[in-house]
């Protein structure tokens, strides 16, 4: 399988990509203890299944039957976007970063996103942190919407030692269809599939107590949302995103990179041993 491992000598953080199947990361390891869930076997079948960090886009989450209209045209789109199963090419690769891209194509521009666009991530590693820098440039003559979002996996054995915090002021709660303003702290034990909005501070932590290690996760302030998701056994989501499920057709918390032009999104992943 073709990899890509990124090292820090001096935190000891090390970090695999995996450019085959959308370029994600799979594994992220400060010293012997690894931080992500990932299931190999299901690379190539269902990527954002198999765990790691999956980049989520045009649009993450589900669109209404998986359609949405743009210009009076519907499209298709697939439940988190395509590049999620996207090999990625790559451009540059040193000891501790990889820069990585892929670009539209015309059957995707036909039936899904009609966009000429690159799709450039660039992984640094440095300071015991993971840095995240995805770039769009958008090469068609109209403004690009999109809502990218991750989908961190972080592994754990006992979800009582889990120790979360975060400053988000609102939420929906897809599993009992409810919605309104956040105030209490959320409890990793229950079974969540939330959407939380608006953050206070542009960043959230987790200690995790039974297996050794904490991330504290810092993001641009178009990141407007985060996602938990805690109905697997062995691992909880936390996932940044720019907007909210469905965020094309309901026309809320969508970016745009102007037509002919670039736009940068960063997120940091700092991993430290308890």
């Amino acid at each position: 399988m073709n990899t890509i491992v990124l090292k820090d000598r001096l935190s000891d953080l090390t970090a695999t990509i995996y450019p085959d199947h959308g370029g994600l990361v799979g594994k992220l390891a400060i010293g012997e203890v690894n931080v992500l869930k990932l299931d190999e076997s299901k690379l190539g079948v269902a990527n954002v299944l198999a765990g790691g960090i999956p980049i989520l886009f045009p649009f993450a989450s589900k669109t209404t039957n998986d359609r949405y209209t743009l210009n009076g045209k519907e499209y298709h789109m697939p439940v988190h976007g395509f590049v999620k199963d996207t090999p990625f090419a790559v451009e540059e690769v040193t000891e501790n970063s990889a820069v990585l891209w892929m670009e539209s194509s015309n059957s995707l521009m036909a039936s899904c996103y009609p966009f000429s666009f690159v799709f450039k991530v660039k992984y640094t590693v440095k300071n015991s942190t993971l840095n995240i820098e995805a770039t769009l440039i958008n090469n068609s003559g109209e403004d690009m919407p999109h809502s990218l979002g991750w989908h961190p996996y972080y592994a754990t054995s006992n979800k009582e030692a889990l120790e979360f915090y975060q400053s988000y002021q609102r939420y929906y709660d897809y599993i009992n269809c409810c919605y309104g303003e956040h105030n209490k702290p959320i409890n990793l034990t229950e079974e969540l599939n939330n959407v939380y909005c608006d953050p206070v501070e542009q960043s959230f932590s987790l200690k995790n107590k039974a297996d050794g290690y904490s991330i504290t996760q810092r993001f641009d302030p178009e990141y407007k949302t985060l996602v938990v998701f805690t109905l697997l056994p062995d691992a909880v989501c936390l996932e940044p995103w720019i907007g909210i499920p469905d965020s094309i057709n309901r026309g809320e918390y969508l970016s745009i990179v102007r037509a002919n032009s670039a736009r940068t999104y960063s997120l940091m992943l700092e991993v430290n041993k308890l």
